[in-house]
């Protein structure tokens, strides 16, 4: 018994410095020994010694997926404009954050659903229509979006409280929506949620189309409802961290610098592959294009005078596309000369448009003799309005035209190639005797003054036409500016056939006849070319160029009110 215990003494030894080797073996990664001991209570104790090669893996360290872009530079874009009152541009950005019911396609043709699921005509006229949403969508806070959010939406943007005379604009499509928006009611008959997925509208008039691309899901009523509407229109919430239903949602705003937001766990598609996707703003086309080449940014808008140059430069694509945007002189008639149309035929006589889209456009622009380009809404006797100088003269000495001071020509456009255009505008005019000056101001500033008729005589703008006559109403027809100078509620104000103008929209936008509605718009098409309405120039290609690390990257040019599903939630970086 003795021997035996000291045996086993011996062993508990060795086991324990066994065990200290196993310890300090585990310490070094290449090699283990692993000692294995079999005690019996016999003659003699057999261990066996195994060695083992581990590979010790190191677990890679995540690369956070970055996106940096000048998202709001060039025609398209209104930087920070993240105030609905004050904006008309900016949407390519905004959708990242805030989705619309449905998305375009690349080409504007083509409705591709997106928060909603369907939409439909219940009415045989044409004035109502239901709406579904996809079942089980959420904010980014995870609060559920619902037919009650539109509804809240609806009622802000109409309340007097928050938008003034312009709440009438819009509400006035809607059965009982003037009413509300002049404070004689408390609600919008003509809007009403069934459940929480569907939304019933009924409007005054006939619906032949329903853009639901026009209606995005900004306002989410549990968060907004904390404030009044006055207060939401002061501005000051803009800047909070609110929900949103895009890909990306609301991270922080640095005024001036930049917007960044971060990957939507909620978004119906799937959370994006990029974690954050920043907006950088620059303060013209030519830096964001120099902070593209350095690297800085993938992606930014590029004026047709850079294509060539960047073509050729490896690491990056660059992207075409059709603008569906009319540029055009649009004309203040509160001006008296301007209602003289030998003045108005003077000044686009005086104007060699088919040398300005040769030498600065380099050929890629159609010149326009209204507000369409496509050639449905053009008739054949539209006048050309070729280059002559001459007869520009002679028609200003006829018109005794003359100008106690030059005139601002006022755009929104910061880009190289439209600030070409301008100084070429500048000089034909003068040529013949009619004096202007430049100025550039941003989107909000402009929109302060412009749509209102207040302090200008001639401004170079863009309009979307792609829609047809639609895109024509707003801006157009009368009594869609209730806060606008003067006897008519326009844009322009009284240029010459303007209810005859309206009347044509009108039958362009509401008839259930498409005859109807085609013949109403070519009369639109006959009358902007006949009376220059505006000085129409011509309809661009727009461009855009990607730094080739991102993929899966979609861009088109559409007018800045048309978002398009550009699969942002699949964009991500492969260096």
């Amino acid at each position: 018994m003795t021997a035996i215990k000291s045996t086993r003494r011996k062993f508990l030894r060795m086991a324990a410095l066994a065990g200290g080797s196993l310890a300090l073996a585990a310490c070094t990664p290449a090699v283990v020994e692993r000692t294995v001991v079999v005690e019996k209570e016999v003659e003699k104790v057999v261990t066996q010694v195994v060695e083992r090669t581990v590979v010790v893996e190191k677990e890679p360290t995540p690369v956070e997926q970055v996106m940096v872009g000048a998202f709001d530079v060039g025609p398209h874009g209104c930087p920070q404009c993240y105030d609905p009152l004050k904006r008309s541009v900016g949407y390519w950005w905004l959708t990242k954050m805030w989705a619309p019911l449905a998305f375009w396609d690349e080409t504007g043709t083509k409705a591709i659903p997106e928060l909603a699921e369907s939409w439909e005509p219940t009415s045989d006229d044409g004035r109502v229509w239901r709406i579904t949403l996809r079942p089980g969508l959420k904010w980014s806070d995870g609060e559920p979006l619902t037919m009650n959010d539109l509804r809240y939406q609806f009622r802000l943007m109409y309340n007097p409280e928050y938008a003034g005379e312009r709440a009438v604009t819009g509400a006035r499509y809607f059965v009982g929506g003037e009413a509300y928006a002049k404070g004689e009611a408390d609600d919008i008959t003509g809007i009403k949620v069934l459940d929480d997925l569907t939304i019933e509208l009924t409007y005054v008039d006939p619906m032949p189309i329903l853009n639901v691309s026009d209606i995005y899901f900004e306002f989410a009523e549990h968060f907004w409802s904390q404030f009044t509407p006055a207060e939401i229109a002061s501005g000051q919430h803009y800047g909070d961290a609110r929900p949103c239903c895009g890909p990306f949602m609301w991270s922080r705003w640095v005024k001036d610098q930049y917007t960044e937001a971060v990957a939507n766990p909620y978004y119906w598609r799937g959370r994006p592959k990029l974690d954050k996707l920043i907006n950088r703003y620059f303060d013209n086309e030519t830096t964001a294009v120099l902070a593209l080449q350095r690297g800085e940014i993938d992606f930014t808008y590029i004026g047709r005078d850079v294509v060539p140059s960047l073509k050729r430069v490896p690491g990056y694509t660059v992207i075409a596309g059709s603008s569906g945007v009319a540029n055009f002189i649009a004309l203040n008639f509160r001006e008296p000369i301007i209602q003289d149309l030998r003045v108005r035929q003077a000044m686009i006589y005086a104007l060699d448009r088919e040398k300005i889209i040769e030498t600065l456009y380099l050929g890629t622009a159609q010149k326009l003799n209204c507000l369409f380009s496509q050639a449905q809404f053009n008739p054949s006797d539209l006048t050309d309005y070729p280059y002559d100088p001459e007869k520009a003269k002679a028609l200003l000495a006829e018109a005794n035209f003359t100008q106690e001071a030059e005139w601002e020509l006022i755009t929104y456009y910061s880009d190289q190639l439209s600030t070409n255009v301008m100084q070429a505008i500048q000089k034909y005019w003068a040529d013949v005797g009619i004096k202007v000056r430049p100025r550039t101001v941003d989107v909000p500033t402009f929109n302060s003054f412009q749509p209102i008729g207040k302090d200008w005589v001639v401004s170079y703008i863009g309009q979307s036409h792609f829609r047809g006559a639609r895109d024509a109403m707003g801006r157009w027809a009368n009594d869609q500016r209730p806060d606008a100078l003067g006897e008519c509620k326009n844009m322009h104000g009284c240029y010459p056939s303007i209810d005859e103008v309206t009347a044509d929209l009108k039958i362009a936008t509401s008839s259930l006849d498409g005859a109807a509605r085609l013949e109403a718009t070519l009369n639109v098409a006959r009358t902007m070319n006949a009376e220059l309405t505006d000085i129409w120039m011509w309809a661009a290609e727009r461009y855009g160029a990607v730094n080739d690390r991102v993929k899966n990257f979609k861009f088109a040019p559409l007018p800045a009110n048309a978002g398009f599903y550009d699969q942002s939630e699949l964009w991500e970086i492969v260096p």
